[in-house]
């Protein structure tokens, strides 16, 4: 499962050469209010979180702004001002080749983002709750061309491997519904992984022969 995560924006036009260290220093604890309520509500119980900032910023009159990273959450001092103009400076010549040392920068809009990690890093294992809920043995299921039919609702990991499934069917996995059209058969492979066979294909190891679509299962 990937970070929860949420981001805020805020618009305030600051001038290198007439910074409003007050309104942005206000804006930006704004923001990490913000920050600070995601963490204290949807990222509840994340074993860590982090909180990054970044601006829009550009050169006087330019029709374009870029993303710069900000290496503070507040502005104390001119050297941190001057450390932001530098970093601009340095990713407008990386992307465009070019950079105006001299000029001063406009600051357009400021951005914090939020991510709170749920797991430790590294592959989970997805909960099987194939044996807690009972499935429906069919399901109703317009199909075009064919209009609605019944088709066949089996769980994922409860499908023998090797065994061809004939559509019209659904499987089911903890994460995604799967539909099987008419025509078609599915293979589940020992991995987990769902090889899906177009027009009646009957061998999952004949696959090469014909375009085919997995659904990778870890």
């Amino acid at each position: 499962m990937s970070d929860l995560s949420a981001e805020y924006e805020a618009t305030l036009l600051s001038k290198s050469t007439s910074f409003n260290f007050s309104a942005v220093n206000a804006l930006l604890d704004g923001l990490k209010a913000r920050c600070d309520t995601f963490i204290a509500g949807p990222g509840t119980g994340s074993i860590t979180h982090h909180v990054e900032f970044s601006v829009e910023a550009r050169y006087p009159n330019q029709n374009w702004e870029l993303p710069v990273p900000l290496r503070v959450e507040r502005f104390d001092t001119v050297d941190q001002l001057e450390q932001l103009r530098r970093d601009f400076h340095r990713h407008h010549e990386e992307r465009f080749g070019i950079a105006d040392l001299e000029s001063e920068i406009e600051v357009v809009s400021f951005r914090a983002r939020v991510s709170c990690r749920l797991h430790e890093e590294g592959v989970r294992a997805l909960r099987n709750n194939a044996r807690e809920h009972e499935l429906a043995p069919s399901r109703k299921v317009y199909f075009a061309g064919t209009g609605w039919i019944d088709a066949r609702v089996l769980a994922q990991e409860r499908i023998t491997a090797g065994e061809p499934i004939a559509g019209p069917a659904i499987i089911e996995s903890p994460v995604t519904s799967v539909v099987i059209d008419s025509g078609c058969t599915v293979e589940r492979r020992n991995s987990g992984t769902l090889v899906v066979l177009p027009w009646g294909m009957s061998r999952a190891s004949d696959a090469h022969m014909l375009a085919k679509f997995e659904v990778g299962h870890r």
